[in-house]
């Protein structure tokens, strides 16, 4: 993961990445969580930490809150923001780890963000309540296949609905991520990779429909994206001194042209 991430860099692309995996005790690169934040500048938080998951380790309370603590101050000897990004699975308890977190601890609400919190209606409701009480943010998964959960547009719709300011909402996708695929007594059947198309239809979606106007929508996958993740002071808007990554959409909202570090990378021009 890093080499690809170095890698990424050397052509000029700015990327990042988390230590950890679904697993608790999470793998790391250099033994320890504090050390793979203070010491690797690529990385900036930990994750994804599999809770309430069949899949998952099952980690204990105390485990999840020792994980984030220790990205914590991590982050804190780095000058980062140091997030723990949890995937949520579709069984009962649901967020309830990171209620007791955030209710038993000193830790604050902008430490951790959970994703996939549309996998289930009752999981997205839990999800909007979550938002509001902790002034917390939450991540919608722009799902190739909601199957019984919500895709990424009716997600954001209910959020929305539900009370909680676009400003605590962010999109995402599990884009060549690995997604296996489940029949109707849990027995594993095979697996699939995401297709990097979802996300930009439901965001064009929640446009196009006028859920949000483009400003309020952007923030979705670029400024608060940004600010979740630490990295506000260099990107998620244009502005002096900030990375050059700008794409230019056209009146459809379909990309025309990517520009990386000011260098343009992808024109459509030069593939009709």
């Amino acid at each position: 993961m890093l080499a690809k991430v170095r890698g990424l860099k050397a052509d000029g692309i700015s990327a990042f990445m988390y230590t950890g995996a679904y697993r608790v005790p999470p793998p790391t690169l250099t033994g320890d969580i504090q050390r793979d934040l203070a010491w690797i500048p690529e990385v900036i938080g930990l994750g994804e930490i599999a809770i309430s998951d069949h899949r998952s380790s099952q980690p204990r309370q105390d485990e999840i809150e020792r994980l984030v603590s220790d990205t914590r101050v991590g982050a804190m000897l780095a000058g980062k923001r140091g997030i723990c990004h949890f995937h949520v699975g579709d069984v009962e308890r649901g967020l309830e780890p990171l209620r007791r977190l955030l209710s038993e601890t000193e830790i604050p609400a902008d430490q951790v963000i959970p994703t996939h919190v549309n996998r289930h209606p009752a999981l997205l409701e839990e999800a909007a309540d979550y938002a509001l009480t902790y002034c917390a943010s939450v991540d919608v998964t722009a799902f190739e296949d909601a199957g019984d959960g919500l895709s990424g547009f009716d997600a954001v719709s209910r959020l929305l609905e539900l009370g909680v300011p676009p400003e605590r909402i962010t999109m995402s996708s599990d884009c060549n991520g690995s997604l296996p695929e489940f029949d109707a007594h849990g027995a594993y059947m095979g697996m699939k990779v995401a297709k990097n198309t979802t996300l930009i239809a439901d965001w064009q979606r929640l446009i196009h429909e006028g859920v949000l106007p483009l400003e309020s929508a952007l923030g979705l996958i670029s400024a608060k994206v940004a600010w979740v993740l630490g990295l506000h002071t260099s990107k998620g808007r244009i502005a002096t001194g900030f990375d050059a990554d700008v794409t230019l959409l056209n009146s459809e909202l379909q990309p025309q042209q990517t520009f990386v570090a000011g260098t343009c990378i992808y024109d459509t021009s030069r593939t009709e």
